[in-house]
Order: structure tokens, then C-alpha cells, then sequence
């Protein structure tokens, strides 16, 4: 039992070890009790991360939210979760926290919610084996959003001053696996899925490849001169986040544009209906 118990100790470089773990090349879970909890940290941290900028999405119109305003949004944030990381999500105690609230008898929409977790988590499954299914957009990929454009746009100079015969795709992911680009490090392996796919993209004309080229000319302007058309960081994220919801890239824009707005007008009807 004291050994057992002593596995739950985990080291801090195991903490870091899957605190920057890209989750996307993670092909097995664990087989170590210390590995096992470090994930759990990791999973946990991310879902307190979102919590804590969605808070302050709420904070901006609301001093005061009823507690039934804020289970209702956690148990809507824990399913988008869930379909974004599958089983993996179920490591982190506040979505545990939510799935023992649905399945405890005196929740009101307990069975509905549960089922929801399972039409979830079906997307997930389906969408990793590549079978054309349209993924939810919700807040928290508008709330990452800046973080992403901010590397892409460094990126995207990075890119347009390098004087390499490298193929761009392949230099653009040979840098995002640098430690200047902990966004896109952390989901590497969707990106290098992007560009790696072979299938011509309709809204490309082209392979996905031709991005990586488009935001090196992006990001060349002023530097040198090149031909052919560009991409900004904005559109080379809609592509790419188009691409893996199996949606158009100004749909993935008009909704990235109107989630915030979505989501404050449900906290609105939540709160005053709870009032």
C-alpha cells in the first residue's frame, strides 16, 4: 500500500513532460501510475485554463451569476471539451465533477446531458477516423484565437525571410516544433495532419501544403518579392480549423465572430431565467 501510495508522488519533470506533450501523437495512454496522474494534470490544467478565460468573458457584463447559471455553462463547456479530447477529457476532476452531477438522481437534465456526452464523444471518434463530420466551433477556439494569430503572424515572418530550398511545409512545422511557438507546438500533430493531407482542398484549389507557401509570401511582403497569392495568419487559421471541423473557412470565421456574442446572450437568458 505504501508504495501504491508513493506512485501518486509525482516528479516535477514528469509535471513538464506532459504539460507540453503534443496530446495528438499521444497513440496509448500510460501505462505507469506517476505517468498516468502527470496526464490527468495536464488535462485538468487545460479545462481550468478555459474555465478561467470563460469567467472572464462573464466578468465583462456580470458582477453576480446565479450558481445555476455557472453549473449550466460548465456542463456546456465539459461537453466541447470532451468532443475536442475525447476519453482524455474524463481525466480532468472538474469534467468528473460534471458527469457525477448529470448522473446523480436529483439532476434535472441528467439523462439528457449524459446522452450528450456520448453524441460527443461519437464525434470525436468519427472526426479521428476521418469520416466527414462537422465539429463543434464554440467559445473556446474563439477564446484561443489570439494566441494562435499572434504565433502564426511571427511565423509567417519567420517564414518570408527564410532563404531555404526546404519545402515551407516542411519548414514551417520543423519551427512550430521549436520552443517559440507553444500554441502550435502543443497541437502539432493536427497541423502536420493539415499539411500533410493529400487530398486537393476545394477552397485552396490546391493541396493544403500551398498554405504553408502563402503565409511565407505573407510574411515576405517588404522583404522580397514573390508571386502568387498570399495568406493571412486570420485565413490560414480558418483553413486549417476548417478543415478539421469539415467546414468552410468563412464559416469557420463567421462563427469564431459571433460565438462570444452567442455565449453571452445564453448567459443572459440562463440568468434571467434562473432569477
Amino acid at each position: 500500500m505504501g508504495q501504491r501510495i508513493s506512485d501518486l508522488l509525482v516528479p516535477a519533470e514528469k509535471i513538464r513532460h506532459f504539460a507540453e506533450i503534443d496530446l495528438g501523437k499521444l497513440a496509448n495512454l500510460p501505462s505507469r501510475r506517476q505517468d498516468l496522474v502527470a496526464l490527468s494534470i495536464r488535462i485538468e490544467a487545460a479545462f481550468t485554463s478555459l474555465w478561467n478565460l470563460v469567467l472572464a468573458v462573464i466578468a465583462e457584463d456580470h458582477e453576480d451569476i446565479p450558481l445555476k447559471t455557472l453549473d449550466a455553462v460548465a456542463s456546456s463547456l465539459a461537453l466541447d471539451f470532451i468532443e475536442r479530447y475525447g476519453a482524455l477529457a474524463m481525466l480532468s476532476g472538474s469534467i468528473l465533477k460534471v458527469l457525477w452531477e448529470a448522473q446523480r438522481p436529483k439532476s434535472e437534465n441528467g439523462p439528457k446531458r449524459l446522452r450528450e456526452v456520448g453524441q460527443r464523444l461519437a464525434i470525436f471518434a468519427m472526426a479521428g477516423k476521418g469520416i466527414n463530420t462537422r465539429q463543434t466551433i464554440g467559445i473556446a477556439f474563439t477564446l484561443c484565437k489570439r494566441s494562435f494569430l499572434t504565433e502564426l503572424q511571427q511565423l509567417s515572418r519567420e517564414l518570408g525571410a527564410s532563404d531555404s530550398d526546404t519545402h515551407r511545409a516542411d519548414q514551417m512545422l520543423a519551427l512550430v516544433g521549436t520552443e517559440k511557438y507553444p500554441m502550435l507546438r502543443m497541437n502539432l500533430s493536427y497541423l502536420e495532419q493539415f499539411l500533410r493531407c493529400q487530398q486537393v482542398n476545394p477552397y485552396l484549389r490546391a493541396k493544403n501544403e500551398v498554405a504553408s507557401e502563402r503565409l511565407a509570401r505573407y510574411g515576405a511582403r517588404g522583404l522580397t518579392i514573390q508571386d502568387g497569392p498570399s495568406m493571412t495568419p486570420d485565413w490560414f487559421f480558418y483553413t486549417w480549423i476548417g478543415w478539421a471541423t469539415n467546414k468552410s473557412p468563412r464559416t469557420v470565421r463567421k462563427e469564431l465572430q459571433t460565438a462570444e456574442t452567442r455565449f453571452k446572450n445564453e448567459i443572459n437568458s440562463l440568468s434571467s431565467g434562473y432569477k
